[in-house]
């Protein structure tokens, strides 16, 4: 067969530097490679030679083929030997293989030899190396082919690993190919990477390899440059050499005979049972991509025996295992070429390429993981003896355990019966003897009883009012708890009830604080902001030490330990332009609890992550000054400010503009700001009214409360609104119902307030 079609070449081209000295080019028998491929671990360069190499044999050796001027020889195994030849009528660079043997080949290996040129002459597609002539010359079989200048997948793959991506767009051309050849009754049997050869070319575009062109992912990455003027790797199936029709009757092949390449042969191959169909190439690509991912074979041991076993029994190890940055669609597609079962493995190569094609597009594939359960039934079938004696060997174990466990409960079981009927006559034989010294000395005690309790109730009660006389720090706490005590007192003649409700009553009134426990400032610096953690197990002070230095200290709010200290300078060169001392104008926990995030007055904002040891910190530039009113959303990171009657939200770390919130809603200055715990709502007030927006879309919440001027906050789920003032100087809102839910009495002689 001849073909007038040039293959695409690159003259002077980059070979990988672990590429042999010697590169063999064209097609080689699977007997031809034999001595070279017992094991995975030894892949086959023939098919390609780079430009330019010195010939490496003598002129005197070459044989004599009509029609061919043989210039050197390339390549050889046990059957084939192939040269580098110039097909004299068509002035071209053809590989040339003959027989090793000469006109002293058997018939089995003629049969072979033209089993292989017939195979691969019968092909017509970009990806695979086409056959251009058949014949005999002077005793010699030979057939020549197009010659490549590349390298082979296999050489590649010993100078690097391909990505997921390349990997893909690499198997879907060698996936058409095969699917081509299927489509000609052609099975391969021998596909493996040192069986693809890889033409290498600037000259052309993608489309000579069919519908995967469109992936682009088939570009050579000797480093890591993507210039798109980088030469592309142009796939090419070669070495057909145990290949067969699938209508053939030749014997060449029969039941029992294993012919291939042990760590990418499928295990119906290895075992010679049955007929060997397109499945088995399925298999093969799925091995190709496996070592296209990891460097490796999917079975690799120290014998070819050892591997033949491994390739039966046992299942491959994820690629993902050696590389993990493999994608995981892209491992699944590879096990699934890989199951055992050809029926379990894809239909056809079409549906391979399928795959891969909505791989690469970024759509879902048809192919889904194997799960736990079924892997252990697959081993169960595969090995159905151990699977039955470990099976009964857990049955035995579990019924051992049974009754171990059933017979140690019955003994626990009788053991705590006789120590509760022991205990049990124990304690009866007790009451009988004590029965007759408590019955003579209960009367006594209960009079004394009776003279203790009545003269504590009267102290407890006693010190209790002395609290409303003379209030100290904590009077009105250790008040409510004599007053508890006092409640509990058992002379029921002596307690008055009414009384200590009474006087309760005009405890609750007051707000007291009582001290826990005292937190020691660092040496000349003061406190100026306090902040909770969600969690409640630390909290966050802001001090100043001098005009250059402020401090966050973060705290144990149980021992009072300072845990951490988080430094930031001051601004000289805004101090000196204002002739302000800079200072944290606002503070809180972020990022549910993960960040702690702060306002000076210079108009920087400064985030900590405290997730990571030391905290990390962020500094956003807010403007030239800060806000005297700012609070922090809990959850996201953006802030909300006051400037004049207007609230206005600045997200730090985008490109976003500030937006306002609740526009045109108050007429006068705002004073006070306030957030609910979970981010949802926002509150606003000044000396007139109040207001609760959407912290998302600035809308206004129910209605405007008008006269509840003053201080306020939300409480954590955001129904209630707390107000520092309004016309009974205190009141909590119900936002549901937009009407006042308690009112609390003005600031007195026993209340404490704070004004911000």
């Amino acid at each position: 067969m001849e073909d007038d079609r040039e293959p695409p070449k690159f003259e002077g081209s980059e070979v990988p530097q672990s590429a042999p000295e010697t590169m063999p080019v064209g097609q080689a028998s699977g007997e031809e490679r034999a001595d070279r491929d017992e094991t995975a671990e030894i892949p086959d360069t023939a098919g390609w030679t780079p430009a330019g190499r010195a010939p490496t044999s003598a002129v005197s050796e070459l044989p004599k083929i009509d029609g061919y001027q043989i210039e050197e020889k390339i390549a050889h195994g046990g059957m084939g030997v192939v040269y580098r030849a110039r097909q004299l009528r068509l002035n071209r660079t053809v590989a040339l293989k003959v027989i090793k043997a000469g006109s002293l080949a058997d018939d089995e290996q003629v049969a072979r030899f033209y089993t292989e040129a017939e195979a691969a002459g019968s092909l017509d597609h970009p990806a695979i190396v086409p056959i251009y002539e058949v014949g005999e010359s002077n005793g010699q079989h030979f057939y020549s082919m197009a010659f490549i200048e590349g390298c082979s997948l296999a050489d590649l793959l010993r100078d690097r690993l391909l990505e997921s991506r390349e990997a893909a767009a690499m198997l879907l051309v060698l996936a058409e190919a095969i699917e081509y050849a299927h489509t000609k009754n052609v099975i391969h049997r021998d596909l493996k990477p040192a069986n693809v050869l890889l033409a290498h070319s600037t000259g052309g575009t993608a489309s000579s390899l069919g519908r995967s062109a469109s992936s682009g992912s088939l570009r050579s990455r000797t480093d890591s440059s993507s210039d798109a003027d980088a030469p592309l790797w142009y796939p090419k199936i070669t070495d057909f050499g145990l290949a067969k029709q699938i209508e053939s009757d030749s014997e060449l092949t029969s039941t029992g005979q294993v012919l291939g390449t042990p760590g990418y042969m499928p295990p119906e191959q290895v075992e010679a049972t049955q007929t060997v169909g397109p499945p088995a190439d399925i298999y093969a690509l799925g091995s190709v991509l496996y070592a296209m991912l990891t460097g490796r074979p999917p079975f690799q041991a120290a014998s070819v025996m050892e591997t033949l076993r491994q390739v039966v029994e046992r299942d491959p190890v994820p690629p993902t295992r050696f590389n993990p940055t493999i994608d995981r669609d892209l491992e699944t597609i590879c096990l699934k070429c890989l199951e055992k079962r050809p029926a379990n493995r894809y239909a056809s190569a079409g549906a391979l390429a399928d795959d891969l094609r909505a791989y690469l597009s970024g759509e879902p594939i048809s192919a889904r993981p194997v799960s736990a359960w079924e892997r252990a039934w697959r081993w169960c079938r595969r090995k159905p003896a151990a699977a039955l004696a470990i099976a009964t060997l857990a049955g035995l174990l579990l019924s051992l355990i049974a009754v171990a466990v059933i017979t140690a409960r019955l003994r626990y079981l009788e053991k705590t019966r006789e120590a509760q009927e022991a205990r049990l006559q124990a304690a009866k034989r007790e009451r009988e003897l004590r029965e007759v010294e408590l019955a003579n000395a209960r009367r006594l005690a209960d009079e004394r009883a009776k003279l203790a309790e009545t003269q504590h109730y009267f102290s407890l009660v006693a010190d209790a009012r002395a609290g409303l006389v003379e209030p100290k720090q904590g009077w009105a706490y250790e008040g409510i708890q004599k007053l508890r005590e006092a409640a509990k007192v058992r002379v029921s003649e002596v307690v008055d009830r009414p009384a200590l409700r009474a006087l309760s009553a005009q405890l609750l009134r007051g707000v007291d604080a009582r001290l826990i426990r005292e937190i020691k400032m660092p040496l000349g610096y003061r406190s100026r902001f306090i902040c909770f953690h969600p969690d409640g197990h630390q909290m966050a002070i802001a001090t100043e030490k001098n005009r250059f230095l402020l401090r966050i200290l973060l705290c144990n709010p149980e021992t009072g330990e300072v845990t951490r200290k988080l430094g930031v300078r001051a601004s000289a060169r805004w101090q000196f332009k204002t002739s302000n001392m800079d200072g944290i104008y606002g503070l809180a926990y972020v990022q549910d609890g993960k960040g702690l995030a702060a306002m000076s007055r210079s108009g920087w904002v400064y985030v900590w992550d405290l997730t990571s040891d030391p905290p990390r910190r962020r500094d956003y530039r807010f403007g030239s000054d800060g806000p005297e009113t700012v609070v922090f959303h809990p959850t996201k990171p953006e802030l909300y400010y006051v400037e004049g009657s207007r609230v206005w939200r600045w997200r730090w770390g985008t490109d976003e503009g500030r937006q306002e919130i609740g526009a045109g809603i108050f007429s006068g200055r705002i004073v006070w700001l306030a957030i609910d715990a979970r981010g949802k709502r926002l509150a606003a007030s000044n000396r007139q009214m109040a207001a609760v927006f959407d912290a998302d879309t600035g809308e206004l919440i129910g209605r405007r409360y008008e006269g509840f001027g003053g201080p306020v906050a939300l409480s954590p789920d955001g129904r209630l609104l707390a107000v520092a003032g309004g016309p009974t100087g205190g009141t909590i809102l119900d936002l549901d119902t937009q009407r006042p839910a308690v009112s609390l009495q003005p600031p007195g002689r026993n209340t404490l307030h704070t004004e911000p």
